[in-house]
Order: C-alpha cells, then sequence, then structure tokens
C-alpha cells in the first residue's frame, strides 16, 4: 500500500513489531498525515468445495453507510464493485466492533475469539449477500434461494447416504420431477443426481484425508452398498483409486 505512485516504499517485514504471545504482529510507517488503521486478517479452508467457492465474487466488500448497510461484489471481468443494498440491523455492526476491539487488545484467548467472530462474520456476510441475488444470478448461492431447488440442495446434504431419485427429490420438494430436474440444472449446471455423486466425492476424500478408516467403511459412510462400486465411481472421478489417492494425500500434507 503507498499514498501514491511515486512514493516510496518498504519491505513489509522490515516495519512488522517483534511478535508477542497473544498479540498481533503490528506495522507503524510512516507519518506527517492523518493517522489511519488497518486491522487485516484472513480465514483457511483446507476443505475446498467448488460449488460454494465458485459461486462467490473474487471480494466481498461491507462498507460502512449506517450500521454496515451496504455489502459490494467485486465484479470479476471488470473489477468493479456493484453496490448491493441490505437491510438495516446490528448483528454485522455490533460484531464487527467487537472483533476489532478484540484485534487491539492482547489478552487470552485473544487467537481463539478472532478466529470464531471471523468464521461467522464471514457466514454472515455470505448470507447477506445470498439474500441480494436477483432472479437473473446463476450458482451454487442462487440456487439456495430458490424455493424448489434449495430445499433439494438442503435434503442431498441432509442425507446424502439415501438412494435418492429425481422422482423421490421432486415429491419431497413438492413439484414435478420435470421442473425440479430443469430449474437445478439451470441453477447449478448440472443434474440432482450428477450434484450427489459429486458430494459424495467431496465427502470421500474428506474422510480419506482426515479419518483411518477403511475403504469399505468409508464407501458406506457417503451411501455406497460395496467397495468396488465405491471404488470405480472414485477412479472415474478423480483418476486413481481410494487407496491411491489417501497416500498421495498423506505424502503432500507431510511435505
Amino acid at each position: 500500500m503507498r499514498s501514491d505512485e511515486d512514493a516510496r516504499t518498504t519491505r513489509l517485514d522490515h516495519v512488522l513489531s517483534q511478535p508477542v504471545p497473544d498479540a498481533l504482529p503490528q506495522v507503524s510507517f510512516g507519518g506527517g498525515g492523518q493517522t489511519t488503521r488497518f486491522i487485516c486478517g484472513y480465514l483457511n479452508c483446507n476443505q475446498r468445495f467448488g460449488p460454494l467457492f465458485d459461486a462467490l465474487p473474487p471480494i466481498l466488500v461491507v462498507r460502512r453507510r449506517v450500521d454496515y448497510r451496504t455489502v459490494e461484489a467485486i465484479d470479476g471481468e471488470s473489477g468493479k464493485p456493484a453496490a448491493v443494498p441490505q437491510e438495516p440491523g446490528t448483528w454485522l455492526a455490533t460484531t464487527l466492533k467487537f472483533t476489532i476491539n478484540e484485534a487491539t487488545m492482547a489478552r487470552p484467548g485473544n487467537a481463539a475469539m478472532l478466529g470464531q467472530l471471523t468464521e461467522l462474520m464471514f457466514v454472515e456476510i455470505v448470507r447477506e449477500y445470498m439474500q441480494q441475488l436477483n432472479s437473473r444470478e446463476r450458482g451454487w448461492l442462487a440456487a439456495l434461494k430458490d424455493p424448489y431447488v434449495g430445499k433439494a440442495l438442503r435434503l442431498l446434504h441432509a442425507d446424502p447416504t439415501r438412494q435418492w431419485t429425481v422422482d423421490v427429490l421432486a415429491h419431497q420438494v413438492a413439484t414435478s420431477r420435470s421442473a425440479l430436474a430443469q430449474r437445478f440444472t439451470r441453477l447449478i449446471g448440472e443434474s440432482p443426481i450428477r450434484y450427489l455423486a459429486d458430494w459424495r466425492m467431496h465427502m470421500a476424500k474428506q474422510l480419506l484425508r482426515d479419518r483411518t478408516d477403511n475403504i469399505q467403511s468409508i464407501a458406506e459412510r457417503i451411501g455406497y452398498e460395496s467397495e468396488p462400486a465405491f471404488n470405480r465411481a472414485f477412479k472415474k472421478a478423480t483418476g486413481c483409486p481410494p487407496a491411491a489417492w489417501r497416500r498421495a494425500a498423506a505424502r503432500a500434507s507431510s511435505e
């Protein structure tokens, strides 16, 4: 960051404060003008769920109007923020102020508090952004807003091991089979059963990476009746059998 194109720059590690237990590192630089304070942080997710991340814009900006009433999405093509009006509320504003206060004070449990608060704010901002999407939008977040596709998604995620069919899903969400299939494909980009298969593969990767269960147990946990059927589906989706994928993931995490 700099004030203008000709301003002198300094490496960040040259102006960072020395680390102090339970305190965030600080940068103090510049002078001669009005003081500007930035509080920075990040969220990390090692379980990337494609439909959610693909549906998010590159940047979401919450600007302080009256009680943080504006959420802006940065368009990936133009790079310009598109203002999205937000209903007045106090939860996000209060939580943001509390988070800033927590970030500027070195107290026991500081890191744990900041981690939880930033996760909650991220979820709330995504929910607000989702609610402001118009009827022409496509993608996972737009699908969640749809009264039929959104309910179908919740059913699939709540019970992914069930042997779902489009007929059964349509009956559960109170619409016709053809209407659900058309709406689901239009919003998500694939059929309900194809989406379910992708979600099961995502769950399988997480279980293979994080647990020591055998392949048969994992196959049953995600809705496959036999290990060979799971092996075939997994290899088709990833290019290698589950056991080989697990070994490669373990090697990558240890490097």
